[in-house]
C-alpha cells in the first residue's frame, strides 16, 4: 500500500526540450543542459557563499569593497546563469521550482544592488 501511495505521488522530472531554428537558443540550451556548466554554476555559488561568510566587526574599508566587488562578480554570473535558462527554456523555466527560487534570488541580488548603488544606501 505505501508503493502504491509513493507511486501515486512520484511525478515526472520537467523535461526541458531543446529549442529548433534559434540558434542563440539552441546554443543556451546546449549550454544549460551540459554537466560542466551545472559544476561551474554550483562551484560559484559554494565559493559566494564563502566570500559572504568572510565579513567580521571591524573589518577594514579595503576588505570590504574587495568583498563587495567579488559579490559583484557573482552576482553577475547568477544573472547570465538565469538569462541562458531563460533563452534556453523559455516559459518552461519557470515550471521547475528550483528556478523559480534561483529567479527570485537573482532578482532580489539585482535590485539590492540597484537601490545600493543608485541611492548610496548602506543595506547591509
Amino acid at each position: 500500500m505505501e508503493t502504491k501511495i509513493l507511486t501515486l505521488k512520484m511525478r515526472p522530472k520537467l523535461a526541458m526540450i531543446r529549442p529548433k531554428n534559434n540558434w542563440l537558443a539552441e546554443l543556451c540550451f546546449d549550454i544549460a543542459v551540459h554537466k560542466n556548466f551545472e559544476t561551474f554554476i554550483l562551484s560559484i555559488i559554494l565559493m559566494n557563499t564563502g566570500t559572504m561568510a568572510t565579513k567580521w566587526p571591524g573589518m577594514s574599508i579595503q576588505a570590504e569593497n574587495i568583498t563587495e566587488i567579488i559579490n559583484y562578480v557573482f552576482s553577475s554570473i547568477f544573472v547570465i546563469e538565469a538569462l541562458i535558462k531563460l533563452m534556453a527554456y523559455k516559459s518552461r523555466y519557470f515550471r521547475d521550482p528550483w528556478n523559480i527560487f534561483d529567479f527570485f534570488i537573482v532578482t532580489s541580488s539585482v535590485l539590492f544592488i540597484i537601490v545600493k548603488e543608485v541611492f548610496n544606501v548602506n543595506l547591509g
